[in-house]
């Protein structure tokens, strides 16, 4: 039964996270992105006890129940498109449900190594303390999309790499195409 509460407790936070935080269609703000951030570091906090408890037992329903949880909640946080990049301003809180993911499929498996173990831990504290300070003073310029260039922009910017105008000329071509 232990394992029936503990993956009912998981699918309450999914809930409450899934209710909160469901991907939206459009931009995403940097308000936003930061409350997905601190969200997103304190339920890695409570999901790495959940797997490290998992891991002890062996209990594989609840190991997967974890790696299932962190699987949603990493959907509904998309980082692949200009829209959503605000939450990159907050990469390591993301990062911190990836590593909880790294130690649970790891013990999965098999009983985690020490090296497996060992760098988990190093992971995790670099990871958070970077997330700490993401939240705290966060670099606004990795929410910016990029800027759409002119071709004339795009041109002086390759010739100030040293490109040569007949490869320039080649690109053009390629980017017309």
């Amino acid at each position: 039964m232990k394992g029936l509460a503990a993956i009912s407790t998981m699918a309450l936070l999914i809930g409450f996270t899934g209710c909160c935080l469901a991907a939206n269609p459009g931009s995403v703000s940097i308000e936003q992105a930061t409350t997905e951030a601190l969200e997103n570091r304190e339920f890695a906090n409570v999901l790495r006890a959940h797997a490290q408890q998992a891991c002890m037992v062996k209990d594989k329903q609840k190991q997967s129940a974890v790696m299932q949880v962190i699987n949603e909640r990493l959907r509904e946080q998309p980082t692949n498109n200009l829209t959503y990049s605000a939450r990159f301003v907050h990469s390591s809180c993301r990062q911190m449900l990836l590593n909880v993911s790294f130690i649970n499929g790891a013990c999965l498996s098999k009983p985690p190594t020490q090296h497996e173990i060992d760098y988990s831990n190093r992971v995790w504290k670099e990871d958070s303390l970077s997330c700490d300070a993401e939240i705290a003073n966060p670099d606004l310029t990795r929410a910016e999309p990029v800027k759409e260039q002119t071709e004339a922009e795009w041109e002086a910017e390759r010739k100030k790499e040293g490109v040569s105008d007949e490869d320039i000329a080649f690109m053009k071509k390629i980017r017309s195409s």
